[in-house]
């Protein structure tokens, strides 16, 4: 039987001085590419954690803005990062949260993380939900489960 490790959150960023684009540029550039059973061709480039069918997979979306400026491209911006995963043959919750910290931190004034939750889910073991919050975007682990059978 496999081991499978469920992912799913979001992480929001944002900018005061960089359009969505470049914004978008720079995010796609630190957290990598990713890979899929189906398309496995970034396997060898990637640095996200990965089971043996695939890698967290991410999508990148334009946030809220606000201000009273016609152009949406000269207000406040940001965008999101949407975190998914099934990773088959995996149970570290610890290697996933280390990435998404490296991947999150070290941002300059011009963008940062400002908010984010991930939750993970290792069938059969642990469960952990994380928050990252303020504008050092600092990860913490708000709750916890165990469900590994005692030996």
């Amino acid at each position: 039987m496999s081991q499978w490790t469920h992912v799913q959150g979001i992480v929001r960023f944002d900018t005061y001085r960089l359009s969505y684009a470049e914004l978008k540029l720079i995010l796609r550039d630190r957290w990598g590419p990713t890979w899929t059973f189906d398309d496995p061709k970034n396997e060898p480039f990637c640095h996200a954690p990965a089971g043996s069918e695939g890698s967290i997979r991410y999508t990148i979306v334009r946030g809220g803005h606000c201000g009273s400026s016609t152009n949406p491209e000269k207000e406040f911006q940001g965008a999101d990062i949407i975190v998914v995963g099934d990773l088959r043959d995996f149970d570290s919750p610890k290697r996933i949260m280390d990435w998404i910290r490296n991947v999150t931190s070290g941002f300059s004034v011009e963008y940062h993380t400002r908010s984010g939750l991930v939750h993970i889910d290792v069938e059969g073991g642990e469960k952990e939900i994380w928050i990252a919050e303020g504008l050092e975007g600092e990860w913490r682990m708000v709750w916890k489960e165990d469900e590994s059978p005692e030996t």
